[in-house]
């Protein structure tokens, strides 16, 4: 009987050894995706920079240059539905103003116009990961 009671509680305890482990790995494994994400999410950050400062100048280069152009645009709509289809989506802003854990205030700006805390500048586009928050916005801000 107490070799049972023994095996019983050897076995308990391996159980338990095992589901640790198990969530150990759960949470790598989770803490690595992220890193992989906000990685990839500095490479679309970088796209977005480079085909804004391009796009107005666009109509006036060769057609060589726009085929780039297009190539690298069709790159960043992967990347961007890659994202999407993991569960990422960019932090929108209410009614326009910023929300504390959404948003990273830079720098405040006085206008009269505006309430206060309204976004009048994103700097770096914030995002959310399965309803969490995986990035914060960098944003600048009404303040009178």
């Amino acid at each position: 009987m107490r070799a049972i009671r023994d095996d019983i509680a050897g076995l308990m305890v391996e159980a338990y050894r095992l589901k640790m482990s198990g969530e150990d790995a759960r949470k790598k494994a989770h803490e690595e995706q992220e890193k992989l994400l906000l990685a990839v999410l500095e490479v679309v950050d970088n796209f977005e920079r480079v085909l804004s400062s391009i796009e107005p100048r666009l109509e006036s280069t060769d057609r060589q240059t726009r085929n780039w152009v297009n190539s690298f645009r069709s790159i960043y709509k992967l990347l961007s539905r890659g994202l999407r289809e993991q569960g990422v989506a960019r932090i929108e802003a209410p009614e326009g103003k910023a929300v504390p854990g959404s948003h990273n205030i830079v720098e405040t700006r006085e206008n009269l116009d505006l309430d206060d805390g309204t976004i009048v500048e994103e700097w770096k586009k914030g995002y959310l990961w399965r309803g969490q928050v995986l990035r914060l916005a960098d944003v600048v801000v009404v303040k009178n």
